[in-house]
């Protein structure tokens, strides 16, 4: 059995392959999407943040990151990602962020904040860095 692929409510192009991953092939700067979508070997679901920018030094980024961030919660909050990805229903939560780039020291304190509230809601949160493209 391959991909099978169809369109959501915002006529977003969904692919779903034969593990039921969910994988929508956006990025961290797009905003109101979830990337990726997947149950993991311990059945949790973890939503998958695909960052490809670079650290800078205004911390852009970290805003970017923050709204995305949001925009996970929200889905998880309002129920709505049962909707998008319905085999999540039951599911212990984990966002994951997968970067390019290695963060900066603002970065590493900005995942690391993000890891405690995360946690602390009663979400899971990883972060690691695919610097070389593996």
């Amino acid at each position: 059995m391959g991909r099978r692929g169809y369109k959501d409510k915002r006529n977003i192009l969904l692919v779903e392959d034969h593990n039921n991953n969910l994988i929508i092939n956006m990025a961290v700067d797009t905003p109101n999407v979830i990337d990726i979508a997947s149950i993991d070997n311990e059945g949790n679901a973890v939503l998958i943040i695909a960052d490809h920018l670079d650290w800078d030094i205004e911390n852009e980024h970290l805003l970017i990151l923050q709204e995305k961030i949001n925009t996970y919660l929200g889905a998880i909050e309002s129920g709505n990602i049962y909707e998008e990805y319905p085999v999540s229903k039951n599911k212990n939560f984990i966002i994951e962020l997968v970067t390019k780039f290695p963060p900066n020291l603002d970065g590493m304190n900005f995942i690391e904040q993000v890891k405690m509230i995360l946690n602390d809601a009663g979400y899971g949160f990883s972060f690691w860095c695919n610097a070389d493209g593996n």
